[in-house]
Order: C-alpha cells, then structure tokens, then sequence
C-alpha cells in the first residue's frame, strides 16, 4: 500500500473533501444514482483532504484492495464534516456498499451542475500540474490495472491541493 502525506502549504480546508479512483465496470443500462449503474467497481486509490493536510491511499494490488476499504472504513468516521466530492453520487455509492457509511456530501461543482473533473478545471483555469491522465478516470484505471500504481493519484485531491482551494471560497 503506497500512502502519500502532505502538508497543504497554507490552504486550510473547512470540512474533508474526498476523491476514490477505482477499477471494475459500470453497467451502463442503469443510471446513476441507482446502485446497480455502479457494477462491479472497486476503490483502488482514496484521498482526502482535510484541514492542512492532503492525504492518499494507493493498493498497490487488488489483495490489497480488502485493506484499503478498512483505511476507509476506519478513516472516515475521523473527518470533518462537510465531506465535498467532485461526483456525490460515485461517493456514496463505494462508501456505502464497501463500508456500510451513508455520509452527506457537498458536490464541488455546485447543486444541478453535471460535469468532469477537466470541465472544473478548465473552467477556472488551472493548470494541468502533471496530471499524467489528463483528468480522466478511466485511463486512471487503465493503469492501475496494468500495474502503474505511482503515477495514480487522486486527481481532484491534487486540484485543490495545487490551486489552494480556488474553488472552495
């Protein structure tokens, strides 16, 4: 299990905001909210931030995917609340079905806006800060599954991390 730890170099998060990447499959013949839409998905990397710090989770393996879900499981119950995710929905749903939590989230992007983690960035402007999947989950997958478990990251934890929380005033 690789576990990253940072200081937020002067961004002070009022709450916890949390971001899963996953591996698995979505059913696309349900829709979301429906837990169904949500397949066989599996956490893979969990990040947060909260306060001055930015913390993430990487299994390296899927044997060590069981382990990550208790970090989950054990850490959460910790965090300030509000909890904010870029996909409320996403959120719930792994927390839910893996360990049995049914936390209130925020949704970054406001209420009613549906949209990608590029379109957030785009939209106010922020750099790229190395994002080797250029916002996008599924090749973020693609290289877990391949076994690419350093370059991975959550990526909307690295957003505000890197913007110093722009967003979130």
């Amino acid at each position: 299990m690789i576990q990253l730890s940072n200081p937020t170099r002067g961004l002070k998060v009022k709450g916890t905001i949390i971001d899963f990447e996953t591996t698995g499959s979505l059913d696309r013949s349900f829709y979301s909210p429906d837990p169904r839409y949500f397949g066989d998905v599996k956490p893979t990397i969990f990040g947060y931030l909260v306060e001055d710090l930015m913390v993430q989770y990487c299994a390296e393996s899927f044997d060590e995917i069981e382990d990550l879900i208790d970090i989950v499981f054990e850490t959460i119950p910790t965090l300030d609340e509000p909890y904010y995710a870029l996909n409320t929905a996403f959120e719930r749903h792994l927390l839910s079905r893996y360990c049995n939590l049914t936390p209130v989230f925020v949704d970054v992007r406001g209420i009613g806006v549906m949209a990608s983690k590029r379109w957030l960035r785009d939209r106010l402007d922020l750099p790229h800060y190395g994002d080797p999947f250029n916002c996008s989950g599924l090749e973020c997958k693609i290289n877990w599954d391949n076994g690419n478990f350093l370059r991975n990251a959550s990526f909307i934890i690295k957003l505000v991390y890197n913007s110093k929380g722009t967003f979130l005033r």
